[in-house]
């Protein structure tokens, strides 16, 4: 492709360069092809990779002004900062504030001392990392869901605190989005992570349709995956085999399109006491159960 930034765009306009070249690089990962909300999150990455990456080049914080624009750190002008201003109607670009808003308020936190702000490399890296999980339609919701799972991923791998991973759900609470029930596709890979935050394989998993149940051992999910009989929802109990009072519940929706094909899902299994079934949908449920010491808390548009 070619990258048209206009006569009056000069190579010192870092933040719409990364902009543009950050749509060539996410419609090959995610192959965008939604409605007005998968074209706002389009956007709003491209913004949002731009801000954090001219910041890197320049050596200074970013400024969260897409090239005088947009102002992401405080919307207006028609520009969102809460869902409860977004209809189908609203223009992408104009939508697009609602999820590069909730990056500035990861990376500057609202001030109060249980959430810790991520940096522009620790954004720069939730943002890519979630790009590889989502469905071509997307929405606002269903991005909240992959962003707090990758989060944990993140978390699990200890490259993100405790702190941080709440500051990432406290963001999308703050613009006024909520996480959805995760879209998966017929044939799906399924990943259990145990308390260590490394892959566990002494799970038995039930798929429960209804008032039908299949049985799958850790071994038969590695090596074929899971194929569902028919499309609707779901829910997905993993039993530790360790222990098997300790269960984990997800609730999923298999789509004829459009879905996720990897799940991810996060586990208390190997930890010596358990508390009971933990939802899991995106683990906020399990953010009551936080670390010892730790706090609680309740289209493809590519003109700038």
């Amino acid at each position: 492709g070619i990258l048209s930034m206009g006569k009056n765009m000069g190579v010192h306009c870092v933040d719409a360069i990364v902009h543009e070249f950050t749509h060539f690089v996410s419609r090959s990962i995610v192959h965008w092809a939604g409605d007005n909300q998968t074209a706002a999150i389009n956007e709003a990455v491209s913004d949002i990779m731009g801000e954090l990456i001219e910041a890197d080049i320049k050596g200074t914080e970013p400024d969260w002004i897409m090239y005088n624009v947009r102002n992401i750190a405080f919307p207006g002008r028609g520009f969102l900062s809460d869902f409860s201003q977004y209809n189908d109607g609203i223009e992408c670009h104009q939508a697009s504030t609602l999820i590069s808003h909730a990056a500035y308020l990861m990376w500057n936190g609202d001030g109060r001392s249980f959430f810790e702000t991520l940096d522009t490399e620790e954004l720069e890296q939730l943002f890519y990392a979630t790009l590889y999980t989502l469905p071509s339609d997307c929405s606002f919701s269903e991005f909240c869901s992959l962003m707090q799972n990758m989060a944990d991923i993140i978390w699990k791998q200890g490259k993100l605190t405790y702190k941080q991973k709440l500051c990432v759900s406290n963001a999308f609470f703050q613009v006024g989005i909520e996480a959805a029930t995760l879209r998966v596709e017929k044939e799906a890979s399924i990943t259990v992570y145990g308390i260590d935050g490394e892959e566990y394989n002494n799970y038995t998993l039930h798929v429960i349709n209804g008032r039908t149940e299949k049985e799958y051992t850790a071994e038969e999910i590695k090596e074929d995956g899971l194929t569902f009989d028919k499309y609707g929802e779901y829910e997905l109990l993993v039993v530790d085999n360790e222990n098997t009072d300790n269960q984990t519940l997800v609730n999923i929706n298999v789509v004829e399109q459009g879905g996720v094909s990897e799940i991810p899902i996060f586990t208390l299994c190997g930890v010596d006491k358990f508390d009971g079934i933990i939802g899991a949908e995106t683990k906020e449920s399990e953010e009551s159960k936080e670390p010892e010491n730790e706090p609680s808390t309740n289209i493809n548009n590519i003109n700038i």
